[in-house]
């Protein structure tokens, strides 16, 4: 499987998209991370492509909160 890189619009325009709740997990609340956006998203970029170039995924990304619904 081939994965191509993200660009900064794309990464942009999901920050945009994103839902405004957190999860338990999230260090920056959704809010922020939208108002921050412009800022963050060339760094986030950049390390989306570097994963995904290398093939690895930082251990902080592996972890899950699982809420069991009855």
């Amino acid at each position: 499987m081939q994965f191509t890189s993200v660009s900064l619009d794309d990464v942009a325009t999901a920050v945009v998209s994103l839902p405004n709740k957190s999860s338990a997990l999230d260090p920056i609340p959704v809010p922020v991370l939208k108002a921050v956006s412009d800022l963050l998203a060339p760094f986030l970029t950049y390390m989306l492509n570097i994963s995904v170039s290398s093939g690895r995924v930082p251990a902080a990304f592996k972890d899950s909160f699982v809420t069991p619904v009855i």
